[in-house]
């Protein structure tokens, strides 16, 4: 690896010289998480971001955490965190006066980052807006979208993973559905709405501005591409499985081929968790060498073989245990490294703080702030050697009521609008090197968003995705083109220079090392062409004393510190179902991606990024870091319970459903009795104020599942959403696919042989997304690109086939 590599800059907490969105002027009116994290990436891209806050400010100014506990608004770390470098102004939009400064901004604007209803009530709607200022790219966040029979449900984090599908694939179907630690569709959404308006932006030129919906919903199911697929193609039913939450891992004894043994799960270590995640070309031999060194036991014949191992698996899972337990997290994670194995620890914040890789890449960064200090918080989840993700302070509440109007921006007035059709991205081509699903995941955004993505993958074995129906590979490679190209042969590499001489951008997902071995590192291409953006997408990034380590998602899950607020209270911490390591990398990965598309196409320049997988999910969590920097908490797993606030939680219904209830506030809390039929309990003594609720939680609950359990999901959620209560039913993979909301929102969409797909999360007002091609075969293209592309006669390519360079 190259010197240039290694010094690719950190997030800065100092202005940098060069922003991807330089220039740009974005108006953000949106609270809580996903618009104002659309916003963050967007003000640390050097976008000029004006926040508008009501007098009493946004939401997450009282969400905290605070420092030492002390309740400020301008001291919220979670407000710091998502409004870094932006400006606050003041605009009530009820006041005629304040209405008209709104006004001015928007007509300045760029972007328009929109989360808040009630636009439209004061003549602002998009027509209004489009008419005076044609260039604005408005992009609405909102939890169910702009249209469809829950357009104007009640929403919280909790109800959007109950009806996404996602909340009903972990835990034990012996008790609820297990409440993922976070508010991860919130932050998918933001980031989802950030690669939407950056397309839109991309496309302004042809198409003017445009109207970009984006939905919390849709952004997270999305990401369950596999499991929905499981229904749509082989209707399988996606339930939670059997595994007691309190147990330990297990190892497996016999495959199709044969025994074998392999741990995996969760395993107790002398100072807290590891997750086991076995990969079929580790060692177990040197590593269970290495073990016996303090376990003697293991050094037994019984288990130097494969044979012997899968044979004598009671006895051997019984020794690893021993030995894990007798072991600190940490080194039981090295010692499996060294050997291969994709092995992760459940991560605290501690550790988050004290990780060498993490402090080597200078992850974390502190915010000089006036009222709250210094504050540590997580940095960009990539490096980018030329417009690197900055992080400035948040603002105080009005702090630039004063400031001047912005200047219109260069970039704006050149689109006629009458360019319709043309996907956002189209011209633009992807070299794709990238396997299973985060890297996929990325390139398949790209692909939907018009891109011509070429996939290369090995003739041998291809991508290991495949071979599995028609789940991950085909969720994630449609609307891609495909070549089985061997890299190792000199003829399979000068042909792939040539491809990336007439791309613009490279992903691959490779182990750190693998791109030098097969001539496709950064430093190769960008000789090949100086102007590629190159996307890096390794498990621990590509620099720093793990950057060698392998991981999978569900690596990410524990070693982001996911895992140690994901169980139910007092088990043990539990896999999400997910893997969410995989679509969080991808996703930002395609953040990145845009901004650096949206730079070159202003300079020429391209660049390196360098996403770490890890990083990447730590994005999400910043809760975890902030409290325990703030006060040094460490934060615990709740379940789908508050600590703030009650009821909340999943209850019980008929025909074994569940159903998510979150009150927020008191007229909720009314509605919900009236709906029940006990009004009178309003005036319960236990349940009078917010604190007696949580304090009574148990016969609150009890007095509510009671309820529930005469009733449908569906019945429930629709009884209580009629009347503005946050509810909604748990969805299974069938029940998404059936679902009303989703079908009239045309989430399924079918291709030109009538096959269902997920649509793209985005629903832009002059170009329509589509499947346009179902995933490709292996090699499926090859004649394709190598004769019509790159111009290589057709019985050079013929040739190529019969050698084995190519493979169809």
């Amino acid at each position: 690896m190259s010197t240039s590599e290694n010094d690719i800059p950190p997030t800065l907490s100092r202005d940098a010289n060069i922003g991807a969105l330089d220039g740009l002027v974005v108006v953000e009116r949106a609270e809580g998480i996903a618009g104002p994290v659309c916003g963050k990436l967007m003000a640390g891209f050097g976008a000029e971001v004006i926040k508008v806050e009501p007098s009493s400010g946004d939401v997450s100014r009282t969400t905290g955490p605070f420092p030492n506990d002390e309740r400020n608004p301008e001291a919220s770390g979670l407000f710091l965190y998502l409004n870094a470098g932006k400006k606050s102004v003041v605009i009530d939009s009820d006041d005629p006066s304040h209405r008209e400064r709104l006004w001015e901004l928007i007509d300045r604007a760029d972007v328009l980052v929109d989360g808040a209803p009630g636009l439209e009530a004061v003549g602002l709607g998009h027509g209004e807006m489009s008419r005076t200022n044609p260039d604005l790219v408005v992009v609405s966040i909102t939890p169910f979208g702009l249209s469809g029979p829950y357009r104007d449900y009640a929403a919280t984090n909790l109800v959007v993973h109950a009806l996404s599908g996602e909340l009903g694939l972990a835990g034990s179907r012996h008790l609820p559905p297990l409440k993922k630690g976070g508010n991860l569709a919130d932050y998918h959404a933001g980031c989802h709405g950030f690669i939407g308006a950056v397309a839109a932006l991309l496309a302004r030129d042809r198409l003017g501005g445009q109207h970009v919906d984006v939905s919390h919903l849709e952004s997270l199911t999305s990401i369950l591409g596999a499991t929905m697929n499981g229904w749509l193609y082989n209707e399988n039913v996606s339930r939670r499985g059997d595994a007691d939450p309190w147990s330990l891992g297990t190892a497996a004894r016999r495959g199709e081929d044969g025994p074998y043994w392999e741990p995996s799960g969760v395993w107790q270590a002398k100072d807290g968790y590891v997750l086991a995640y076995g990969r079929s070309s580790a060692d177990w031999t040197g590593a269970i060498q290495e073990m016996s060194e303090d376990l003697p036991e293991l050094a037994s014949p019984r288990f130097t073989t494969e044979e012997g191992r899968g044979e004598h698996a009671e006895e051997l899972t019984s020794l690893f245990g021993q030995w894990v337990s007798e072991h600190t997290k940490e080194e039981v994670y090295r010692l499996a490294q060294r050997y291969g194995h994709a092995y992760g620890y459940v991560a605290t914040a501690r550790d988050l703080l004290e990780s060498p890789q993490l402090k080597h890449r200078r992850f974390f960064v502190e915010m000089e702030h006036p009222v709250a200090a210094r504050v540590t918080m997580p940095g960009a989840p990539f490096r980018m050697s030329r417009t690197p993700l900055v992080t400035r302070r948040a603002p105080l509440l009005g702090e630039h009521d004063n400031s001047p109007l912005p200047s219109r921006s260069e970039r704006m007035g050149r689109g006629d609008g009458q360019k319709e059709g043309r996907l956002p991205l189209e011209g633009l081509r992807v070299v794709d090197f990238t396997h299973i699903w985060a890297g996929p995941y990325c390139t398949r955004i790209l692909a939907d968003l018009g891109a011509e993505v070429i996939k290369v993958e090995s003739p041998r074995r291809g991508d290991g995705g495949r071979g599995k129906g028609v789940g991950r590979y085909h969720a994630y490679s449609r609307n891609k083109l495909a070549i089985a190209m061997d890299l190792r042969t000199e003829e399979g590499q000068r042909h792939i220079h040539k491809l990336i001489s007439v791309s613009d951008v490279v992903v691959e997902n490779f182990s750190v090392g693998v791109t030098g071995r097969l001539g496709v590192d950064y430093e190769d291409c960008r000789v090949i062409t100086p102007s590629i953006v190159y996307v890096a997408l390794p498990a621990f990034g590509r620099t720093g004393p793990e950057s060698g380590f392998v991981g999978m998602g569900a690596t990410q899950e524990a070693m982001s510190g996911l895992l140690s607020i994901s169980s139910y209270p007092g088990a043990v911490p539990s896999p999400t179902g997910v893997k969410y390591g995989d679509p969080n990398g991808g996703m930002l990965a395609a953040v990145a991606v845009l901004a650096a598309i949206h730079h070159r196409a202003a300079t020429g320049e391209g660049q390196l990024i360098d996403l770490s997988q890890r990083e990447a999910n730590i994005f999400t969590l910043p809760d975890l870091v902030l409290d325990y920097a703030m006060n040094g908490r460490t934060a615990e797993a709740i379940g789908d319970k508050r600590p703030d606030r009650a009821p909340t939680g999943l209850y019980p219904c008929k025909d074994d459903e569940w159903v998510a209830i979150d009150v927020e506030t008191d007229g909720q809390f009314a509605a919900l009795w009236e709906v029940m039929g006990t009004p009178h309990l309003v005036e319960d003594s236990r349940f009078a104020t917010p604190g007696e609720r949580k304090r009574n939680e148990g016969e609150l609950d009890r007095i509510i599942e009671a309820w529930t359990r005469e009733r449908s999901a569906e019945s429930v959620m629709c009884l209580l959403q009629d009347e503005g209560v946050p509810s909604g039913a748990v969805l299974t993979n069938k029940q998404v696919a059936e679902n009303e909301h989703f079908r009239a929102r045309g989430f399924f969409q079918q291709d030109a042989e009538g096959r269902v797909h997920l649509a793209a999360p985005w629903r832009f007002s002059k170009v329509e997304l589509g499947v346009r091609r179902f995933a490709p075969e292996l090699g499926q293209d090859n004649f394709h690109v190598l004769r019509d592309i790159l111009g290589v006669p057709e019985d050079d390519v013929r040739a190529m086939e019969r050698e084995g360079v190519i493979k169809g």
